[in-house]
């Protein structure tokens, strides 16, 4: 009764949302209830399931309080990944636990030692599914994709073995596991799930439902990202691509209106994916038309202060800098962007990173040197929370550098760009292929400098190789 009573303290603690309070609690609970009932019991793993849900809670949290600072006095430098790693422990262990305990089952079944329970092992089956989509969402949240797969086509499997094939809940990690294998460049392992998930839909809701909806924008989105990555060196297959994802998201809005009306929120999401397909395609006129319905309905439902919003603002002031006539909205929008990301998601956001990156490249438009003195302070900010958040071996940072040396460019600074353009294009050159517009834009760039330096055989070798 004791052992009881202090769990359930510690659930009401966790719903105060004092976690610190929560963890001691059921330190204690899952200590005593071992030493009594032994690991396998199942209010042990019911106290280590909610250990490893408050290190989780502590891991999601923007702002971690009082746990800089250690109970030695040492400091913790990323108290964001040890919460992480600290929840991965607590609920890999109950899945060893649970896995054990499946095991003993499937031998006692297999034996025919005893009769089990009806429904004990299918039970089972699926708390250990959910066991595995819980560590694969936790190594999801680091970045870790090759490390969550195997656990979300372990958590298929179990579902797939109890459940049948259009069940929400065998659909649900089928979504994430397609998701995951999209993030992780398994494209082909991406679309024969969402194939799957798609006629299960339909068989389940018919041929209109936002459940539906919901598939097909996820199969647009791994069109989307097929273009951008396995098309990058055939104009033609990422065209074939481009008009997939265009064809499958045209479908989703239309779903979605029929259902929702023009003034939703998910209206607003397709229509902004949409006009990022239209935008990569180089159709510049439906993106625009896209953007700018999505920028409009996020307006009238969260209001301009909202990240939905800024994130529409931030997408149409992008391709305004695309348009000359249209460069003092795009910098309206981008630096309206830019406060609100830095209000809501700190100093070290990858999203104000992004925001300040577009605002800095658009004002080296302008002609004026307090504008670029501007742009060089906002393109600078960038680059060191890309180098803080991706590390200096990443495509982003990459661009950081090459704007950080146009920046120096515009103001006369000619031999710090040359350290920046070079910084940028030994990047690009180990990242991309060699011939990569990427690659020939910061060459470009790195012999108008060389010119400027009166270095004129390197430079003229640079220009070649930027046009060969």
């Amino acid at each position: 009764v004791a052992q009881r009573v202090m769990s359930n303290i510690a659930v009401a603690y966790i719903r105060m949302g004092d976690v610190d309070c929560a963890l001691n609690f059921t330190a204690r609970v899952l200590a005593r209830r071992e030493t009594l009932n032994g690991i396998l019991e199942p209010d042990a793993l019911n106290a280590l399931y909610l250990s490893g849900y408050c290190f989780l809670v502590k891991a999601n949290r923007f702002d971690i309080m009082y746990d800089r600072k250690r109970m030695d006095k040492r400091t913790q430098e990323n108290p964001v990944e040890v919460n992480y790693s600290l929840a991965l422990c607590a609920f890999k262990e109950r899945l060893r636990r649970q896995q054990e305990i499946f095991d003993n089952l499937k031998e006692k079944e297999d034996n025919e030692d005893g009769a089990l329970l009806p429904g004990e092992m299918e039970q089972l089956r699926l708390d250990l599914a959910r066991s595995h989509e819980i560590v694969a969402e936790i190594h999801d949240k680091r970045r870790q994709l090759d490390r969550a797969l195997p656990h979300l086509q372990s958590a298929v499997d179990h579902k797939e073995a109890v459940l049948g094939e259009s069940d929400p809940e065998l659909l649900s990690t089928w979504n994430t596991l397609a998701s995951v294998s999209m993030r992780a460049g398994r494209f082909e392992d991406a679309l024969d799930l969402m194939e799957k998930a798609i006629a299960a839909t339909t068989e389940l809701f018919g041929d209109s439902s936002l459940t539906l909806a919901t598939e097909m924008f996820h199969l647009g989105l791994i069109y989307f990202r097929m273009a951008a990555e396995l098309g990058r060196d055939d104009r033609g297959l990422a065209s074939n691509y481009f008009d997939l994802a265009i064809e499958k998201l045209i479908q989703t809005k239309d779903m979605q209106v029929d259902i929702l009306g023009e003034e939703d929120a998910d209206v607003a999401t397709t229509a902004q994916l949409l006009g990022s397909v239209y935008l990569a395609a180089n159709n510049k006129r439906e993106a625009r038309r896209n953007f700018e319905r999505a920028l409009l309905v996020r307006v009238e439902i969260f209001g301009r202060s909202d990240l939905n919003t800024a994130s529409s603002a931030q997408a149409l002031g992008t391709l305004y800098a695309r348009m000359p006539r249209r460069l003092e909205e795009a910098i309206q929008l981008l630096r309206k962007a830019m406060l609100v990301r830095e209000k809501f998601l700190g100093k070290e956001s990858l999203y104000l990173a992004e925001s300040l990156h577009e605002l800095g490249s658009v004002l080296l438009l302008r002609r004026h040197r307090k504008d670029h003195e501007t742009a060089l302070q906002y393109l600078s900010k960038a680059a060191k929370i890309r180098e803080q958040r991706l590390g200096k071996e990443s495509l982003k940072y990459a661009a950081s550098m090459h704007q950080v040396g146009q920046a120096h460019t515009h103001l006369g600074l000619y031999s710090e760009a040359r350290l920046y353009l070079q910084a940028a294009l030994a990047l690009r050159e180990r990242l991309t292929p060699k011939k990569s517009a990427q690659v020939s834009m910061t060459r470009f760039a790195l012999g108008v400098v060389l010119l400027k330096l009166n270095e004129t055989s390197a430079a003229m070798k640079q220009l070649r190789l930027a046009y060969t």
